[in-house]
């Protein structure tokens, strides 16, 4: 199978550890829809790609897909949402939002509405002082 390289931009739906040094992390893109991606190395102290996959952070990035496995190989932090970071409420709603739209989505289904609406909400969050 030949390895196909692409970027694109995405949010930061979840993330768990994996091994010693990498982690699994689940993006909601506008091109592709919500994908899981092996993030290598992320978790070593000198990683380049360590802050960008926060949950909620909105990143452009850049990928392989070889052997059946997605595999990032840049990331570039856009925006880490970090009043959402530093409230409780504004956290709270963040979770719920990526939870629907998680539960919502399907692997490799694009939906440009959703994807949207939980840029917009993620973005209006830090805007709002009426929670």
């Amino acid at each position: 199978m030949a390895i196909k390289s692409y970027s694109s931009q995405g949010i930061v739906l979840a993330s768990k550890n994996y091994h010693e040094a990498d982690r699994i992390v689940v993006l909601y893109t506008e091109k592709f829809g919500k994908k899981t991606y092996l993030a290598k190395g992320v978790r070593k102290l000198k990683s380049k790609k360590r802050g960008g996959l926060e949950v909620f952070s909105f990143i452009k990035f850049s990928a392989v897909s070889a052997k059946g496995y997605e595999i990032l190989t840049e990331t570039e932090l856009i925006n880490a949402f970090p009043l959402i970071r530093n409230d409780l409420k504004r956290m709270s709603l963040a979770y719920y939002f990526s939870e629907i739209i998680g539960r919502i989505s399907s692997e490799n289904q694009p939906n440009t509405e959703a994807y949207d609406l939980l840029l917009t909400s993620l973005t209006n969050l830090t805007k709002s002082n009426d929670l």
